[in-house]
């Protein structure tokens, strides 16, 4: 695009999407050479601290009277697997496709965020021809 102005269609402090470039965290990406794009969805795998739980829950209520048991051996036993399930996060990748293969780009907890790169970096990609 020689001499034409560069349009910029996201900006933020991390990330800057405009029709020649996608620069995120200190990289730089050519427009030119992005064939698509998309946004990937990692899931927390939730199975260990489900299995902790039972584990917990069979622990506790072996041989014991759970009448007897208050609030705090319950809160104890729990605590545990309830605060790594509570803290697992799903993960949103921005994926760039190329001659060259894929690329993730740009990894996030905020799915909005995510969504607004990607769709700028489409835009981006629809106008560059």
């Amino acid at each position: 695009m020689s001499g034409a102005a560069e349009t910029t269609y996201y900006t933020n402090d991390r990330v800057t999407v405009t029709n020649a470039r996608f620069m995120v965290d200190g990289e730089t990406h050519a427009i030119s050479g992005i064939t698509s794009v998309k946004l990937e969805v990692k899931k927390p795998n939730r199975i260990l601290p489900a299995a902790l739980i039972i584990f917990e829950l069979l622990a506790l209520t072996s041989g014991k009277n759970l009448a007897t048991l208050s609030i705090w051996h319950w809160a104890i036993i729990l605590l545990p697997g309830l605060i790594w399930m509570c803290f697992q996060r799903t993960h949103y990748t921005v994926t760039l496709a190329s001659a060259s293969g894929e690329h993730r780009a740009l990894k996030s907890k905020v799915k909005p965020f995510v969504s607004e790169v990607v769709e700028a970096i489409n835009q981006a990609i629809v106008r560059r021809a």
